[in-house]
């Protein structure tokens, strides 16, 4: 068991892979030992490996059943703990306002069991919250705290309140005190062998050397993330040190990478960076008078840009939600009422929730627009096949596409997999993606890959319907004589 636990906490944020199978006997020794605590505790550290690997639900499964275990002992450390780490999971899932309520649930523990270091890690997760929403005072306050109470205890462990704090000088625009800030963060992180905070060292000195137009030590840093990360094995993290990477590339170059990376691996960028992506790609065919991808880049943008929106409102809701049960918690424990204060923070937070709501009912009436137009067009198309029209025909079950007329047409072959995926949308164009990888025997990924694919090829520029555009195309071209 210690060899198991001496692997993970040498190696779990370096050979994730390793480390899981070291866990994993640790916890089969612990339930043969009959020992509760250590399996929870193993199971927790599983769930850590989880979540850094971007699997959440197998770890929201370990931190769960660690967290019974931990209420059947009445360990409340153990308990405070596991809830800190299900915060850690609701905060990279961008769950905030839940991750900060798991977060003050731990700090409450930890404080009420006088574990000083452990009081200050929560400081530090608090910091981190404030810190996505912006709010840089509180966040900064938080990180001084745990690192007053790290000086005190004589505890190293400062890394990753250092990154935050150069993560704060980062938004403010203050790139020299952030540049050295990471170089000495980096410094710390490499000697503790911990992938996931290196990665972020090196993409964060990236962007800075960028923004000093020193292109080379960029490009270096920007590599180093990407190695790591690939050796990490995270998609998500993979995604964004290619982009990284590709920052650095002239205008022609970076469309073409950029392109290629947001065919395969769109889902695993975040909403923030693919908004600054297609605002990049709209002006550069702006500038190359390529209007209408530049529209169709424009409509990307507003998307994304229109989902970011609705995030910071979120945040300015959380923001002050957070401030509101702060308040709250403060007046309990001096056992002093400010009723006006918090029915004015109430009023805040009924305007804001006014204000997503609105939102969501914009997003319905888009949906059910969008809706509205694929039915009419199902429509038309079964007016059509009443009509009997040569188009139409090609739209019944017998539908017959001529792969020669169409290879010819976008000018290269399709491969075997484009043409089965092809044949069963002509078949029925409302079909889900799930329903023709079962009947295809391929991926859900793999038929959504394809679509785009031909999406491309066939110039469908239909931002709602495209299924529907590319069957009506390639019968059109099929049925050219």
């Amino acid at each position: 068991m210690e060899a198991a636990k001496y692997f993970y906490t040498n190696y779990g944020r370096k050979s994730p892979d390793l480390a899981i199978n070291a866990l994993e006997v640790y916890v089969e020794l612990a339930i043969e030992m009959n020992d509760s605590r250590e399996e929870a505790g193993g199971l927790v550290n599983l769930g850590s490996v989880y979540r850094d690997l971007g699997k959440y639900d197998d770890a929201q499964a370990h931190y769960e059943n660690a967290l019974l275990l931990a209420t059947d002992l009445q360990d409340f450390s153990l308990s405070g703990v596991i809830e800190a780490n299900i915060g850690n999971l609701y905060n990279d899932q961008g769950n905030l306002l839940s991750a900060f309520r798991k977060y003050r649930r731990a700090l409450n523990i930890f404080k009420d069991n006088a574990d000083t270091l452990f009081t200050a890690y929560m400081y530090s997760s608090i910091g981190g919250i404030n810190l996505q929403i912006e709010n840089y005072e509180l966040a900064e306050s938080n990180y001084l705290k745990a690192s007053e109470v790290f000086l005190a205890l004589g505890v190293k462990e400062k890394s990753t309140v250092q990154m935050n704090m150069a993560r704060i000088e980062y938004e403010r625009d203050h790139l020299i005190e952030a540049k050295a800030l990471f170089e000495e963060s980096l410094k710390q992180v490499q000697s503790q062998q911990d992938y996931v905070l290196e990665i972020g060292c090196h993409q964060y000195l990236a962007k800075i050397n960028r923004k000093l137009h020193f292109e080379d030590k960029s490009l270096l840093f920007a590599k180093e993330a990407l190695r790591l990360a690939l050796d990490f094995g995270n998609l998500y993290l993979i995604a964004e040190a290619r982009i990284e990477v590709i920052e650095n590339q002239s205008d022609t170059d970076w469309l073409v990478s950029i392109q290629r990376l947001l065919l395969d691996q769109e889902e695993y960028i975040s909403n923030r960076t693919k908004e600054k992506v297609y605002h990049r790609i709209r002006q550069i065919h702006v500038d190359k008078s390529e209007f209408e991808k530049a529209l169709n880049a424009f409509d990307h943008e507003i998307k994304y840009k229109s989902i970011n929106d609705s995030i910071r409102f979120s945040h300015l809701l959380i923001a002050e939600t957070i401030v509101l049960e702060e308040e709250i918690i403060f007046e309990k424990e001096r056992s002093r009422e400010r009723i006006e204060v918090i029915r004015r923070n109430i009023r805040l937070v009924v305007s804001f929730i006014c204000i997503i709501l609105g939102l969501a009912l914009v997003s319905f009436f888009r949906i059910r627009n969008s809706r509205l137009k694929r039915n009419k067009l199902l429509e038309q198309i079964q007016q059509l096949k009443r009509n009997q029209t040569p188009l139409v025909l090609a739209l019944d079950n017998q539908a017959n596409l001529n792969l020669e007329l169409l290879e010819h047409y976008i000018n290269q072959k399709l491969n075997k997999t484009d043409w089965n995926v092809l044949n069963e949308l002509a078949q029925d164009p409302i079909i889900s993606n799930k329903m023709i990888a079962e009947k295809i025997f391929m991926s859900v990924e793999g038929v959504s890959s394809s679509l785009r694919r031909m999406y491309i090829y066939f110039d469908i520029d239909d931002t709602r319907n495209k299924k529907i555009a590319l069957v009506m195309k390639a019968i059109q071209v099929s049925k050219q004589n």
